[in-house]
């Protein structure tokens, strides 16, 4: 059963093009996730932000940064622990403001 999640043991290269899609894609979150949190702290202010919402995205992306530390899938892990890490910056921001 391990064998069936090991990616990087296939030579397809499907399978290596989309394990590096993985990556980019992890970046892009991050990158795409930092305006919010930029925005809030640097107006001191979350007024139309939904802590619901961005509570929500912050407790899925822990999980699954949990999901991919424990199953060894350095891609998922790296990926969800940066934007949990800027999730936690924007729940704070708007608890405070």
């Amino acid at each position: 059963m391990k064998k069936l999640f090991n990616f990087k043991s296939t030579g397809n290269k499907w399978i290596r093009l989309l394990d590096k899609l993985v990556y980019f894609f992890g970046i892009i979150m991050v990158i795409m996730t930092l305006p919010q949190a930029i925005i809030i702290w640097s107006n001191k202010s979350a007024i139309d932000v939904s802590l619901l919402t961005w509570g929500t995205y912050l407790i899925m992306s822990a999980v699954m940064a949990t999901y991919g530390y424990v199953h060894k899938k350095n891609p998922i892990f790296i990926s969800y622990f940066a934007v949990t890490i800027v999730e936690i910056f924007i729940v704070i921001g708007i608890i405070i403001f």
